[in-house]
């Protein structure tokens, strides 16, 4: 069951998790008009919650570790997914944190295959081209997927609530959509929540962009 919340929280639904250390985290995919895609996380306000002075000490000096090394819950999550690179930067070094990790992915539809195939879900992603229109497509059948299947992968070091997600166009305008709404400017889609977390549906989502 644990694959099917993840997958649909990155594309159609919402899923908080809960943890020591504090954040406000965002998820930016600066997405290119030819389909290549630069994912942005920032961590922000990044503090432990602990009551002990000791163990808060220790929490947040892990954490400032791992993301000054590289090594990070997000670059572990974000370099599963296969891009060409993955970078982190500490913006603030003094506690509360900001972090923000940086990926690069050649091809959206690639991107989203390696997200499908992380969590097992029976889909497939893939763009088409009609003029000066793109068409990014993505499938999903949770009916086939395996419930009991507790597959672990660090992609879901990326799941946070779906209001933390939006999709950038660099150049151009979003035109039409499915399962995502576009904002005024015609330049930002963010995700939709699927009906019942998308549990036993078929999805079918959808994003058209001109160049």
């Amino acid at each position: 069951m644990r694959k099917i919340f993840a997958l649909t929280a990155l594309f159609a639904a919402t899923l908080a998790l809960g943890a020591c250390l504090r954040k406000e985290t965002t998820h930016t995919l600066y997405l290119s008009p030819d389909g290549a895609v630069v994912w942005w996380t920032l961590e922000d306000n990044v503090h432990s919650d602990a009551t002990g002075v000791d163990e808060r000490a220790a929490e947040e000096s892990a954490y400032f570790a791992r993301a000054a090394a590289g090594s990070g819950d997000i670059a572990g999550g974000l370099a599963a997914l296969e891009p060409t690179r993955v970078q982190t930067r500490v913006l603030r070094h003094e506690r509360p944190f900001t972090v923000l990790t940086e990926a690069w992915f050649p091809r959206a539809e690639s991107l989203a295959n390696a997200i499908i195939a992380a969590f097992r879900i029976p889909g497939d992603a893939y763009l088409t081209h009609e003029e000066a229109a793109v068409t990014l497509h993505i499938h999903l059948d949770f009916r086939g997927a395996d419930e009991d299947d507790d597959n672990a992968t660090p992609v879901v070091n990326l799941i946070d609530p779906l209001s933390t997600y939006r999709i950038v166009l660099t150049d151009g305008q979003f035109v039409a959509a499915s399962g995502f709404a576009i904002d005024e400017s015609g330049t930002i889609a963010r995700p939709i929540p699927a009906r019942d977390d998308g549990v036993g549906q078929v999805l079918d989502l959808s994003l058209t962009w001109m160049r």
